[in-house]
């Protein structure tokens, strides 16, 4: 009787091992699951927010006609200007105007673009000399100069450019390269300079075989 008893016990406490691992095993799969869960959403979201990064490197360089279409020039020109202080300026003149119709048509078109304020700029502003002004224009109008061209102010040249120019093979100077080596305000511009310097090169080098 006694060895029957003992032969029950050992059979619960098997049993009961047995489904302790049951547990564990189970518990494992789960962990497993949410990890594995966890490592596709972690991908799916980088994988999305490169895309992003992408697109917006790739919109960074194009102009504005070239990302007016039929179905978004309504809201692109729709749009409000809301400044530091809250204050928010909805060109309402320029909307009712009779020739809005017409600077829509041009700018869709290209014969405005970004660069309108800049050639103002280089023919009013006095803060820029002429040479550095001569430089601006070729990178505007993408007509390189020398790398040798000498700037009289690097730092008042970058001020007046925008990180896509730095994508552009005009932006080539060694005045603006000298100047951004020394500088810590404009990281982004020298890292695009020097994409700029290392596809030339790979070019040469491809261009000597």
């Amino acid at each position: 009787m006694k060895k029957l008893k003992f032969v029950v016990v050992l059979l619960i406490i098997s049993g009961c091992i047995a489904n302790h691992n049951d547990i564990n095993e189970e518990k494992y799969e789960r962990i497993e699951a949410l990890n594995n869960r966890e490592r596709r959403n972690r991908f799916s979201i980088n994988k999305e927010k490169s895309s992003i990064k992408k697109e917006l490197n790739e919109l960074q360089n194009k102009s504005l006609c070239e990302i007016i279409t039929r179905e978004n020039i309504d809201s692109i020109f729709s749009v409000c200007n809301t400044n530091r202080i809250g204050q928010t300026n909805d060109f309402k003149a320029i909307k009712v105007s009779e020739y809005f119709d017409l600077l829509k048509y041009l700018i869709r078109n290209g014969y405005i673009d970004e660069t309108y304020a800049d050639y103002m700029t280089y023919f009013y502003d006095n803060s820029l000399s002429r040479v550095d002004k001569i430089f601006l224009r070729s990178v505007t109008d993408q007509k390189a100069k020398k790398y040798t061209y000498k700037l009289k102010d690097p730092k008042m040249v970058v001020s007046r450019l925008k990180i896509a120019d730095f994508d552009q093979k005009e932006i080539l100077n060694f005045d603006l390269l000298s100047f951004l080596l020394t500088s810590e305000t404009y990281e982004d511009y020298l890292q695009r300079l020097l994409l700029q310097l290392q596809s030339i090169k790979i070019l040469n080098l491809s261009l000597n075989f």
